[in-house]
């Protein structure tokens, strides 16, 4: 769920990165290496696109400057400044040695890199897609009067119970339904199997949710919930607005970036629909 048009504060989670191998023992890959690596990575490379320049060699595998120079896009690194060229080209080498060392273990043979190559290759296929499209400012000030539109000038604190499982969901439903306080169900169904959310969001707008959650919200005033499950995407969900106020937007050029990344997400999520419109599956 995003939210270009929230003036709050959002908790950010930060990712820990583990550094599995150290700098000294990647250049220790690519330069000592034995023969016999460096003919398998020779014979069967980890990255099939053609090298015209070569950046830097892992066991006798060339990496094109293009890579380093992608990596370098993506982190926000100047590749005239040398130590950040020098960071990116170890990176690069990192991983390629990384790659190989799964190659020859057979782990590329194994459904969990399947998986995890799929989800890897899919998400930058989109995001190279999305990217190559120009957003023009006249694109981010029609999303953002769309936003604007759909707050339609209020904002709440929303009580959100989730299920996984339907049996659950249609139980909390009977007991809605038989009058059981939406503030008691959450409290009796939180941290319980099959709920995979029972929080509050304080002061949230229609921007956050997706179009089924938009749709009951709109029909709801302070105090009321939604005592039948909404069905989202393998999910039943529970509404409540415990409160309401009038929201005021922020100002168009205040929010432009986060707009700008709205409209990525919007224009994600429609290519994904197009590319399965056009899929053949069985």
């Amino acid at each position: 769920m995003t939210n270009s048009l929230h003036t709050h504060p959002a908790r950010r989670l930060h990712r820990v990165k583990i550094r599995i191998v150290l700098w000294a023992i990647v250049a220790l890959t690519a330069t000592g290496c034995s023969d016999d690596k460096a003919s398998a990575a020779q014979d069967a490379p980890i990255l099939s696109m053609p090298v015209q320049q070569a950046a830097v060699q892992v066991n006798g595998e060339s990496v094109d400057a293009s890579v380093v120079t992608a990596y370098a896009r993506e982190r926000g690194l100047d590749l005239n400044d040398p130590a950040q060229k020098a960071s990116a080209t170890r990176k690069i080498a990192e991983y390629v040695a990384l790659a190989q060392a799964a190659k020859t273990s057979g782990y590329m043979a194994k459904p969990e890199f399947a998986l995890a190559y799929l989800k890897q290759v899919a998400a930058g296929y989109v995001q190279a897609q999305v990217e190559s499209v120009q957003i023009t400012d006249a694109d981010l000030k029609a999303e953002f009067d769309a936003q604007v539109a759909l707050v339609a000038g209020r904002e709440f604190t929303v009580s959100l119970l989730s299920f996984n499982v339907l049996e659950r969901a249609q139980q909390a439903e009977r007991e809605l339904m038989g009058g059981r306080p939406f503030a008691k169900l959450m409290s009796q169904y939180a941290n319980t199997e099959g709920v995979v959310k029972a929080d509050t969001l304080m002061w949230t707008n229609m921007t956050q949710f997706p179009g089924a959650l938009q749709d009951a919200l709109k029909a709801l005033k302070a105090g009321e919930f939604t005592s039948k499950a909404i069905a989202v995407d393998g999910l039943w969900h529970f509404l409540s607005i415990d409160e309401e106020r009038p929201f005021v937007p922020p100002n168009f050029d205040t929010v432009k970036e986060g707009v700008r990344k709205t409209l990525r997400d919007k224009r994600a999520q429609q290519h994904i629909v197009d590319v399965l419109k056009n899929a053949k599956i069985q």
